[in-house]
């Protein structure tokens, strides 16, 4: 009986062996061949601009709405003007930006200019851009994730500034046009 199983277990360890030479002849040898087959569709990001009615600005100027733009790359430029007459006006500008694509992205880099008739103007002003939640907490809109289908609510306010109201400008500062671009990324983990 005993000899019975030993020959049993011989013959399998035989096999066993057998079988992982030939399993690692094939591989080095390159005629290991798996039949099937495979389908790779193109992922991307892509940002879809927000409707009218997602977007939220105050004061609202219906001659002046903000613009939202994407490039090529994806990236996003919001176009605007603030109307600020007085010190301590505030125009504040809430946009969604939504990421339709198939893989996850982040906001990279975050630049605003004020255009070159408005430089002037903009040593009055204050102004912040953040990542606003349902909840409207605020966080640091650069390094945030604009996962696969989701979105990002940027939140953008600029204030007349009302600290030193003695120097105030000679002319006046309204209609000032600002352009903030969201560099994105893609994320890799």
């Amino acid at each position: 009986m005993k000899e019975k199983k030993s020959k049993k277990s011989i013959v399998l360890v035989v096999f066993l062996l057998l079988f992982a030479v030939s399993i690692g002849y094939a591989v080095l040898s390159g005629t290991f061949n798996f039949i099937g087959s495979i389908s790779i569709k193109g992922n991307q990001w892509e940002i879809t601009p927000p409707t009218e009615e997602e977007i939220e600005e105050e004061p609202k100027d219906p001659e002046n709405p903000p613009v939202i733009e994407t490039d090529d790359k994806g990236n996003v430029t919001i176009r605007y003007k603030a109307t600020l007459e007085k010190p301590g006006d505030t125009y504040t500008l809430t946009v969604p930006v939504k990421n339709d694509g198939s893989i996850d992205a982040f906001i990279a880099d975050v630049k605003t200019t004020v255009n070159q008739k408005s430089a002037e103007a903009e040593k009055y002003l204050t102004y912040s851009i953040v990542a606003v939640d349902n909840a409207g907490n605020e966080s640091q809109l650069k390094g945030k994730d604009l996962l696969s289908n989701s979105q990002v609510k940027v939140k953008i306010t600029v204030k007349y500034k009302d600290d030193d109201v003695k120097n105030l400008p000679e002319n006046d500062i309204t209609g000032i046009e600002f352009s903030t671009v969201l560099q994105l990324e893609q994320k890799t983990n």
